[in-house]
């Protein structure tokens, strides 16, 4: 039964407040995805537009197309996406051209997600907000929801209600969001059922790396960690703000 923020372990049926103020505090070791290259296809459930939100269900997204991928940019403005209750995602990232980031210093590593929605690209030139909300159930032998904001600001906001997220493999984090920029972080989720297998593996992980606030909000649920190095609720800041990790209910 593991929950990180700060240096902070405790449990999750307890309602917790921690706030801390970040200047060089590292909390936990991870690999940062400063991530570079990506293969095939993007925009699965149609092409983004400024000012509309992206709605992904089962009459726009074929399974066949593997994983879901956007990377908004200049263009795009803010960006939202909504994933539907009725959406099912089943995930093999051994399928033959799928979606795949690499790190820029290593070209042969592999980051596999059943979803992803971060900037295509790493020149920081992206100022938009960025926004999804999901109720989507996903099963990935990667991980589950993956969503970095690597402009140079903007807000990253993620609502996660209800869904069940399962996924398998070393890092294969159920839930991943965060930001390398200037802006705030929000992480909401509430009566979600997370099962993650693998060492290093996070049930729900929240990230800081540049200038703005974390919150993380979890309510209810029961989130499952299997592996060495794994945790339920991992919140880490290792730029220049608060971090608030807000857990009440719900098993770990």
């Amino acid at each position: 039964m593991m929950l990180f923020s700060h240096q902070i372990a405790t449990s999750a049926k307890r309602d917790m407040r921690t706030r801390a103020t970040m200047g060089a505090i590292t909390l936990g070791v991870v690999v940062l995805l400063a991530f570079g290259g990506v293969a095939r296809a993007e925009n699965e459930c149609g092409a983004p537009e400024p000012g509309v939100e992206i709605v992904c269900s089962p009459s726009n997204y074929d399974p066949s197309d593997g994983n879901i991928f956007y990377g908004p940019d200049e263009s795009n403005g803010d960006f939202t996406i909504r994933l539907t209750d009725d959406l099912v995602l089943d995930y093999d990232r051994e399928a033959p051209g799928d979606d795949f980031y690499s790190l820029p210093v290593d070209p042969e590593s592999r980051f596999y997600s059943a979803i992803w929605i971060t900037p295509a690209e790493m020149g920081y030139g992206y100022k938009g907000d960025i926004s999804v909300v999901s109720s989507a159930d996903v099963t990935s032998n990667g991980r589950g929801i993956s969503v970095g904001h690597y402009g140079e600001s903007g807000a990253l906001r993620m609502e996660l209600t209800g869904g069940h997220f399962t996924t398998t493999g070393d890092r294969a984090h159920g839930i991943l969001g965060g930001h390398w920029g200037a802006g705030d972080v929000t992480i909401n989720a509430q009566d979600l059922t997370v099962s993650t297998t693998g060492d290093r593996a996070y049930g729900i992980f929240g990230q800081h790396v540049g200038q703005g606030s974390l919150d993380l909000h979890v309510q209810g649920g029961a989130i499952s960690t299997t592996g060495e190095g794994g945790a339920g609720i991992w919140g880490q800041h290792v730029g220049q703000g608060s971090l608030d990790l807000h857990v009440q209910g719900g098993a770990i």
